[in-house]
């Protein structure tokens, strides 16, 4: 159980934080909020990608799983964060061009110019439904947390997890998003460097680790063979519909910015690893509790007072710096492609600006509401994954095969949607072979048998 100097730790991190966040926030108008101005400099565009893809899914969920199963979707996690940001390096100079060049705010502006504006109607209300799930998953994780904390219930760690979270994400747009990311990912850093080396030492470094299982080892004991070839060869491709990656794309100040952001992003598997390790001697350090809770657990078991709120700090931070970019996109979404285009086309900035703030904090209560029926973080990472890939597919058509039409993109989302709705609940982990495969039969069949409309422009 944390101390109080631990409580005051983490509430010294959380005021800074807040601070930070409402320092930015004053200076923002519309262009601001949404993409700070295209003019996102290289060092606070990297941290804030590594931030934001290190979330609680790949620390928490890896952590839990790694405490479970061993290294398997430890290393599909790490092979999926390499090939995506190498795919974002090679893609990114295009997006930033088509951005700047036609004032895009959101990945539905790619969708409206690519297919029209039907086809960004359907993506926007599908990746709103995708946003809920990612933001759930950084619920799950931080209620888990408060619980460790303070050892109340799930249900009211949830409530609070959601009320200080939605605070601060509301208030904050893109310039305070990559600003807070910056202090959070120094604060993820130094928790780690702390934790695994006292970690590694009270646990008994290698004869922990060869206490285990051998089949903690084998890379295909979580979801066997076809969960890791599918992780291998489709995992990369799971983070194309996210908003907010393209957001940031669009708020580097060139090309170039936006290219190197990512390949400078690369050496932030380090964090996995930690995490796979962290689960590995929390088997020792922290038996017989919920996989969710190990990391936590082990960490109160390992770190003294002071350190301890310090490491709960860093996790705390490895969700807010994602929960904030999450609900940012998912509010965009909602802002610029579903309510101005339907409700206010001609309505005032500071207006616009007001409701961004608006639909992020009641957003983020719909995203919290949804993480009280999945409370497990892998399961609803999972799924929230294979979600992404029903998307991936029109997206990547529309970027490189001209013969991509707007009826196929739709058809391939909403038929993928379909059966992941259907196929999830028998075949798990193994749902994403069949949803994947309708994902690219529907896009390529009907694209052939389908014409370009006035409105589908390639870019």
């Amino acid at each position: 159980m944390a101390t109080t100097l631990d409580l005051v730790v983490i509430a010294v991190y959380l005021v800074i934080t807040l601070i930070i966040g409402l320092i930015a926030s004053k200076r923002e108008h519309l262009e601001g909020y949404l993409i700070n101005n295209r003019k996102t400099k290289l060092l606070l565009l990297t941290t804030s990608n590594i931030a934001t893809q290190i979330g609680a899914g790949a620390i928490v969920g890896v952590a839990s799983a790694a405490y479970t199963t061993g290294i398997s979707y430890g290393i599909v996690n790490i092979i999926a964060i390499l090939l995506s940001f190498i795919l974002f390096a090679y893609i990114s100079p295009r997006i930033k061009q088509f951005g700047d060049k036609h004032r895009a705010y959101t990945l539905g502006d790619f969708f409206e110019h690519r297919f029209g504006k039907a086809s960004k109607y359907v993506f926007a209300v599908c990746y709103v439904f995708l946003a809920f799930l990612w933001a759930a998953v950084q619920f799950v994780a931080i209620a888990q947390l408060i619980k460790i904390l303070t050892g109340i219930n799930f249900e009211i760690a949830m409530l609070a997890a959601a009320f200080i979270t939605i605070l601060y994400t509301s208030l904050a747009g893109m310039i305070s998003d990559l600003t807070t990311d910056f202090f959070q990912f120094w604060v993820m850093v130094l928790t780690f460097v702390i934790l695994v080396p006292l970690a590694w030492g009270k646990a008994g470094g290698v004869a922990a680790l060869t206490a285990l299982p051998a089949s903690y080892f084998n890379p295909l004991s979580f979801g066997g063979i076809v969960f890791f070839v599918g992780g291998i060869f489709l995992s990369g491709i799971v983070i194309l519909p996210e908003v907010h990656f393209w957001q940031r794309i669009y708020s580097a100040d060139s090309a170039s910015t936006a290219r190197k952001s990512f390949l400078w992003g690369l050496p932030s598997i380090l964090f996995v690893f930690a995490a796979i390790l962290c689960g590995l001697l929390a088997v020792k350090l922290a038996p017989n509790v919920s996989p969710d809770t190990s990391l936590f657990t082990m960490m109160n078991s390992v770190l003294p007072s002071g350190l301890l709120g310090l490491g709960f700090a860093g996790i705390i931070a490895i969700v807010m710096s994602s929960i904030d970019s999450i609900l940012l996109g998912g509010s965009s979404t909602i802002l610029k492609d579903l309510y101005i285009p339907f409700f206010h086309p001609k309505r005032r900035e500071h207006e616009l600006l007001n409701m961004a703030r608006y639909i992020t904090a009641i957003f983020g209560i719909a995203s919290a509401l949804v993480a009280f029926y999945f409370q497990s973080i892998v399961n609803l990472t999972i799924f929230a994954a294979f979600t992404a890939g029903c998307f991936s597919f029109a997206i990547l058509g529309g970027l490189f095969w001209k013969r991509t039409t707007a009826k196929a993109c739709v058809a391939s989302m909403i038929s993928s949607l379909i059966v992941l709705f259907i196929s999830y609940q028998f075949l798990k982990e193994k749902t994403f072979v069949p949803v994947f495969l309708v994902a690219i039969i529907v896009l390529i069949v009907v694209s052939l048998f389908t014409k370009h409309s006035p409105s589908e422009h390639y870019i």
